[in-house]
């Protein structure tokens, strides 16, 4: 979508998609609004993939935020370890944070897609995506907490977590 609001009513005042269905919807032909409705997101889906390149971005920033690779080599007194772990650590937290938004918006998306087309015959992978999210949320924060605890494989948590994530919302990665 747009930065702001202006682009975004320029968009729409430009598409004459949108232009028709609004007619439609105020005239006595409803079905073929909600079809031209339909066909309008899946071409402004197809238009715009920054969903999921945003949701690469932050795995990117959370796998940056868990590498133990500056406390391994750190064998310098200079190098506050401690210090160095807890800004990680915050880091890690923010970049999970909004990596669980982003996938959560990804899942909105899809389930909005259904009422606006009303078709729920999809409804059951929804619902197996949505308890997978919860249980990768879970994962993620224990990712955090061996990361914590210097206890090897939050690294390797994290990636195998935030691919299944990705992969259900986005497809294939």
């Amino acid at each position: 979508m747009p930065e702001n609001s202006d682009q975004f009513r320029e968009r729409v005042e430009q598409d004459q998609n949108l232009n028709r269905l609004l007619d439609r919807m105020f005239g006595d032909q409803p079905g073929d609004a909600r079809e031209l409705l339909c066909r309008m997101t899946e071409k402004w889906d197809a238009e715009d993939d920054g969903g999921s390149a945003e949701a690469i971005r932050l795995y990117a920033g959370m796998a940056s935020s868990l590498s133990e690779e500056d406390f391994r080599w750190c064998a310098s007194a200079a190098v506050d370890r401690k210090k160095l772990r807890k800004e990680r650590l915050a880091q890690y937290g923010r970049f999970r944070e909004l990596f669980e938004m982003e996938i959560r918006t990804g899942l909105k998306i899809r389930r909005s897609a259904m009422a606006v087309g009303a078709d729920w015959s999809s409804m059951g992978v929804y619902c197996r995506d949505w308890v997978t999210m919860m249980r990768a949320h879970l994962l993620l924060r224990m990712a955090g907490w061996l990361f914590r605890w210097h206890i090897p494989g939050a690294a390797d948590l994290c990636d195998a977590v935030a691919f299944g994530m990705y992969e259900s919302v986005y497809g294939a990665a």
